[in-house]
């Protein structure tokens, strides 16, 4: 579906109401959400050649092995973005996990994201936003510095290393991808899709050797206090 979000709807609605009416529908798609919406088989091509058939979502985990977010290493967590495209602000980025470079996450850990940029014209204020998104591409979470603080410089800069930390990610567990946006003050500047993916990896973050249902929940809470009164 093309056009916009209102035209996209409409479209994906009547492909719904099409599937459930017992007739055939085919779908092309990088569209993880709309595929398990609306498919309940799939074909997985790769180079023009079928390596997998069957139920969408054992076909989704398929697709998303061979995913690796194109050079990103997780034992190195680093990934060249635009390192000599002077038109490319964004030249690479760097995860830390628990202090160390890498993209495996335990839940509850320690991420940090650096992302280093260089350009001709000055930033008065630099601006690094992030989305996470899903094993369905389908966005969870997504912030940028100007939602915690007024600026991250007092002077203009054409290069330098933005970095964003969160203490204790409260991430379910599984794969997810990020987009990363730069810009400078209200003005967004470049777009880096799919430009690093983590591994949030299961954690007995309570001591309890149980983790709440992945089913019901895109996000845990750590520190939950519980009283029992009589």
């Amino acid at each position: 579906a093309v056009g916009d979000a209102e035209f996209q709807k409409k479209c994906l609605g009547k492909m719904e109401s099409v599937s459930k009416q017992g007739r055939t529908l085919l779908f092309v798609s990088h569209n993880m959400g709309m595929l398990d919406v609306l498919c309940s088989r799939t074909l997985l091509f790769h180079e023009g050649n079928i390596i997998e058939e069957g139920p969408t979502g054992k076909v989704i985990d398929r697709y998303l092995s061979l995913y690796d977010a194109a050079t990103m290493s997780a034992a190195e967590g680093k990934r060249v973005l635009a390192a000599d495209d002077d038109a490319r602000c964004m030249k690479t980025v760097e995860v830390f996990t628990d202090g160390k470079p890498s993209s495996n996450l335990g839940m509850g850990g320690d991420l940090e994201v650096r992302v280093r940029f260089s350009g001709s014209q000055p930033l008065r204020q630099p601006v690094l936003g992030l989305v996470f998104k899903n094993h369905l591409g389908q966005p969870v979470l997504g912030f940028n510095n100007r939602h915690y603080m007024e600026k991250l410089t007092a002077q203009p800069v054409t290069s330098g290393t933005i970095s964003m930390r969160m203490p204790a990610v409260q991430l379910m567990s599984g794969f997810y991808i990020l987009d990363l946006y730069l810009g400078d003050g209200m003005t967004e500047l470049e777009t880096a899709k799919d430009a690093c993916k983590i591994n949030v990896e299961p954690r007995d973050f309570s001591g309890t050797g149980l983790l709440p249902k992945e089913n019901l929940n895109v996000f845990f809470m750590k520190d939950i206090e519980w009283k029992l009164n009589t």
